[in-house]
């Protein structure tokens, strides 16, 4: 039965086969996006305190009665730095449209969630395995469990990032289905902001979708293109089939590596 090999042997079955090839591909295609949103996104979790104490900076010079000097008046550097990198994480740099291509980007980032949660799971004798990462291990295997090991722990909140990040991005459409005490919460949630401490776990945590992409690419290097241009040089169309191919293996490789 289908749901028998699904628990013991879930490489095998063919609907697992075609969600791992959704995954595999999404993530390709959006690595550099998860990586510039990731990156983005934990460099400015602690912007509004930063806001915060140079706006305190500012009163308590006014409450002395001191001249504020042209450095406290000016923006400092700081203020430019988290300016830019809030437009990057908010609109990639592009307004409206980036805002739009942001939304997109968030719905393929819950895709990756979804199928990589399906995914993961190794069989009943190797989920345990599949949560940490191995000692003493080539590069390829330690990269390996990397992956697998980090999706697990923080598939969670790459669901939530994800999800909130289409709220974000779309308000229009989604107004009329989320109060404001929703909204109010899906924002302490995408950045964390219930304490310093949180803040600081969101901050580390922020990186691990830029982990998982570029894991999630040299997985794809080392199992299917570094093998492909190994190989004599065929015709292009025999190229680009010895890549689909060696695609459809991948995940096949997985087991095997077990």
């Amino acid at each position: 039965m289908i749901w028998r090999r699904l628990l013991h042997r879930p490489q095998t079955v063919w609907l697992r086969k075609a969600v791992f090839q959704i995954h595999l591909w999404t993530g390709l295609a959006i690595a550099v996006y998860v990586c510039v949103i990731s990156i983005s996104g934990s460099a400015i979790v602690f912007r509004k305190d930063l806001q915060a104490s140079r706006l305190e900076q500012r009163l308590i010079t006014a409450e002395t009665g001191q001249a504020l000097s042209r450095e406290q008046e000016a923006p400092s550097a700081i203020d430019h730095a988290l300016g830019w990198l809030t437009n990057l994480h908010d609109n990639l740099l592009f307004g409206w449209r980036g805002r739009t291509i942001n939304g997109i980007g968030s719905a393929l980032v819950t895709l990756l969630a979804l199928t990589g949660a399906v995914v993961w799971w190794p069989g009943v004798k190797n989920w345990r395995r599949s949560m940490t990462i191995q000692r003493n291990t080539r590069f390829a295997r330690f990269n390996w469990d990397l992956h697998s090991s980090a999706g697990f722990w923080c598939v969670a909140f790459v669901l939530i990032w994800g999800i909130s990040g289409v709220v974000f991005c779309f308000p229009g459409i989604l107004d009329s289905l989320l109060n404001v005490h929703v909204r109010y919460w899906v924002t302490r949630l995408h950045f964390g902001r219930f304490n310093p401490v949180t803040k600081v776990v969101w901050t580390i945590l922020g990186l691990s979708p830029a982990v998982l992409a570029v894991t999630g690419v040299i997985m794809w290097w080392n199992r299917v293109l570094s093998k492909t241009l190994a190989r004599p040089h065929p015709t292009p169309r025999g190229r680009a089939a010895g890549v689909a191919v060696r695609a459809m293996q991948c995940d096949n490789e997985t087991k095997v590596q077990k």
